[in-house]
């Protein structure tokens, strides 16, 4: 039998500058052809993180000692609130008072505290963003501990507004040191 007819092939046609290379042709048909379609593209995006760091120190027995809390570099992270938890040995330290007197967190007032035997919970929150970097707060502790003991500063928990900015917490020590001579 004899057939008749034509047979039609679609045929696209595009031109491209001068300076483009002939491979992006067809990615730019595709765009024409489904104008609205998704291509997706690797972006790599860094999470914000802070860090915080305890100090490894030193005082004498029956004297207190003063710990800076530092930050990283919190400019532009609208950080709002901070709650922080730090466990020490209530036999070597004993946690005295918390202040934002002198630090970054100092236009937010004096943070909430309450402290426990073998910790000390923190919270600081303010209506104005955190900028720049150094002391988010001042711990003072009374070093009880025989000489040579001492004591970690462990960060159990450090929430930058309720845990939305992630945390790099670097956890301190207090070392109880000979008592001055009498």
């Amino acid at each position: 039998s004899d057939m008749e007819g034509s047979l039609g092939l679609p045929m696209h046609m595009y031109f491209l500058a001068a300076n483009q290379d002939s491979a992006i042709g067809p990615a730019m048909l595709q765009n024409y052809l489904a104008p609205l379609s998704i291509h997706p593209q690797e972006e790599n995006y860094e999470l914000p993180v802070i860090a915080a760091t305890l100090p490894d120190t030193a005082q004498q027995q029956g004297f207190n000692i003063t710990v800076p809390l530092t930050i990283s570099d919190v400019s532009g992270l609208e950080v709002l609130s901070v709650d922080i938890k730090i466990t020490y040995i209530d036999s070597i330290i004993q946690a005295l008072r918390a202040t934002t007197i002198g630090t970054l967190a100092e236009f937010w007032g004096e943070p909430t505290y309450n402290i426990y035997p073998d910790s000390i919970i923190l919270h600081l929150e303010g209506g104005i963003p955190l900028v720049g970097w150094g002391e988010l707060v001042y711990l003072e502790f009374k070093v009880v501990g025989n000489t040579g003991t001492q004591s970690p500063l462990h960060f159990e928990d450090i929430l930058f507004n309720n845990g939305e900015i992630l945390s790099d917490p670097h956890d301190g020590s207090i070392t109880a040191l000979v008592p001055p001579e009498v």
